[in-house]
This record gives C-alpha cells, sequence and structure tokens, in this order.
C-alpha cells in the first residue's frame, strides 16, 4: 500500500493541532476493532495507524508492506477519515474496491459515528463504460444482433430456443433494470449479462459527447457517480481510473488532500495499459486526451504526396500480354 514514502526528516515534525473532544486515528480504530466481534487490536495494525498520522502531518509520502492479517484497510481508513480534505483510495482489482465500498466502509461508519460524531459518506468511482448510458440504450434498438436460428419462428414445426434472439433478451432486461436502477452500475446486475450486451447500452469514454451535448446528459449515471464523488469524505477508485484520470488533465477524479494507494504492486501495469497507445494501418489512437492522427504507412512516407499518378508509376503490364510496360522515356 502506498501513501508513497520520502526519507523520514532528521526531527520530527510537530503533532497537527487538533481541537478539544476531537478524537485521533488510534480512538476510531479502537471504536472500529470494538464493533467487530471477537476483535483485538493488533501491534502492525497500530504502528501503520501511526506512520500513516505521522506521514499526514509531516505531508511527506509513506510506503507500507504489510503481511496478511494485519488489517490494512481500517488501518488507512480510520486516519483517512480525519484529513482536512477529501481522501481517494485507489484498488488494483474491482474486488477489493467493491469490498471496501459494500463492507468495510459501512461498517466503518457505523462504529465510529458516536465517535466522530458524524457519519462519514463515501463514493465509489468507475470508469464510464462500467455505467449504463441512457443515450445508447434508447439506440439498442436498431443495434441489436439477430441471434436466432431460425428466420420464421412462426411457421410450424420445431422451434429454436433462441429464435427471440439471446442478446435481444438480455437488451430488454437492461432495458427494465434501467428504469429500476439509481446508479446505473453493472455489478449490481444480477445476474448479470454478457460483454456483447453490456457493449450495446454502454459507452466508452473517447465515444462520449459529454453531458453538456447528450439529450441524456441531465441523467447520466456516469456523471451522477462523479458528482456523488465530489461530495464524499473518501472516494474509493481504481488504478486504471487514476491512470486516465492522470492522462487526461485530471478531470475525473475529484481534488483530494490525501490518496492512499492499495495493492500499489499492481499500479506501474495498470498505469502502463491506460498509457498504451493503439496503432492501426490508418489511424494512430493515443491514451486519453491525446490526439488522434490519421497517419500513412511508414513505406509510403518516402514519396511525397501527389494529386496525379506519377509518370514514374510502377510498371503495368500489357494488356493480353506477359510483359510490363514502363513509363518511362
Amino acid at each position: 500500500m502506498t501513501i508513497a514514502t520520502n526519507a523520514e526528516p532528521a526531527t520530527p515534525p510537530a503533532p497537527r493541532p487538533r481541537s478539544a473532544g476531537q478524537p485521533t486515528a488510534a480512538d476510531l480504530l479502537a471504536a472500529a476493532v470494538g464493533a467487530v466481534p471477537g476483535g483485538a487490536a493488533r501491534p502492525g495494525q497500530q504502528q501503520m495507524v501511526h506512520a500513516i498520522e505521522q506521514s499526514v502531518d509531516s505531508g511527506e509520502h509513506l510506503l507500507v508492506q504489510a503481511g496478511t492479517g494485519t488489517g490494512k484497510s481500517l488501518a488507512y481508513l480510520t486516519p483517512a477519515l480525519l484529513v482536512d480534505g477529501p481522501v481517494v483510495v485507489s484498488t488494483a482489482t474491482l474486488a477489493l474496491q467493491s469490498q471496501l465500498v459494500d463492507h468495510d466502509l459501512p461498517r466503518l461508519a457505523d462504529a465510529i459515528e458516536p465517535v466522530l460524531r458524524r457519519r462519514p459518506t463515501f463514493a465509489v468511482l468507475k470508469g464510464r463504460h462500467h455505467y449504463l448510458c441512457l443515450a445508447r440504450l434508447d439506440n439498442s434498438a436498431e443495434e441489436e444482433p439477430e441471434d436466432a436460428l431460425f428466420d420464421a419462428p412462426g411457421s410450424g414445426g420445431t422451434k429454436w430456443l433462441g429464435e427471440a434472439g439471446r442478446l435481444g433478451k438480455q437488451i430488454q432486461r437492461l432495458r427494465e433494470w434501467a428504469m429500476k436502477t439509481v446508479t446505473g452500475d453493472r455489478d449490481e446486475l444480477d445476474p448479470g449479462v454478457e460483454d456483447q450486451a453490456w457493449r450495446q447500452v454502454s459507452m466508452p469514454a473517447r465515444e462520449c459527447v459529454g453531458a453538456n451535448r447528450c439529450p441524456y446528459g441531465a441523467d447520466c449515471f456516469a456523471e451522477a457517480s462523479r458528482a456523488r464523488a465530489r461530495e464524499a469524505d473518501i472516494v474509493v477508485t481504481n488504478h486504471s481510473l487514476l491512470a486516465v484520470d492522470m492522462l487526461a488533465g485530471r478531470h475525473i477524479v475529484p481534488p483530494h488532500k490525501l490518496l492512499v494507494v492499495d495493492e500499489a504492486h499492481e499500479l506501474v501495469d495498470r498505469v502502463s495499459s491506460a498509457a498504451q497507445a493503439e496503432l492501426t494501418p490508418t489511424r494512430s489512437t493515443g491514451p486519453p486526451g491525446g490526439p488522434a492522427r490519421w497517419c500513412r504507412p511508414r513505406w509510403a512516407r518516402r514519396w511525397p504526396r501527389r494529386a496525379t499518378p506519377s509518370p514514374w508509376a510502377w510498371p503495368r503490364r500489357r494488356p493480353g500480354g506477359s510483359r510490363p510496360v514502363s513509363r518511362r522515356p
């Protein structure tokens, strides 16, 4: 886990002044551990909390390596709730992201609310393609692939189960789900749908025209998730989106006072994947926020572009003959 790291200064910084009655991270940790049945203090967890408090007070980066069973999540979440400003927690996997949002943070909020004297808020932030796009859903009827084995299901004889279209059924279920969901998050859809069906109703970031130009911008699920993130104490995101945000000018992840990178050993690979460019014979697509260039094949760059055929064109064959005809004088 990274809150990054610098060398420890020769003179330890003075502790940040706290108002009377304000709890410490140790107080929040004790309340959180006490709320767990059979919970007990862990020395490694307490050391980690203390190190993070010092890092926050001094403004230095911190790198922590802790083994399984240390209780890393509580160790960085409790001091994070005392930071004067938003905190972003980034994970490598959606599984850990879901664990934090669905289990760890709700239990922590319940446990420390009496000590903190308020209920902390949190939000999850994912890439745009993880959310249902109402504009694509509205146009999905025209793009539904025909999946039936037989074209005339009412003509009698044996009927194939896929005659109504497997993907068509899934998209219809997505339409019904769209009328009930509050977040539009794909992970909330149970049971899920195939990737091919989800692509019919989701919008990649590079293809989105923006909320201001989209007729469904006011009801956009992806934009709503960003709005919730801007109001939360703790925002949970993933390394890939964090990298895309940095490459795209930092307009996705909300401004924050503290960044916690959990599963930091995966960070380099996730950043590299987000920053890679896609090359095709006619188009070069760079990372998010970068230019997309139309290019010529490398071999074609040796010659300048010509509006008319060159008199020194490649030899062509004489009609009906075998010898090439050259245009050379």
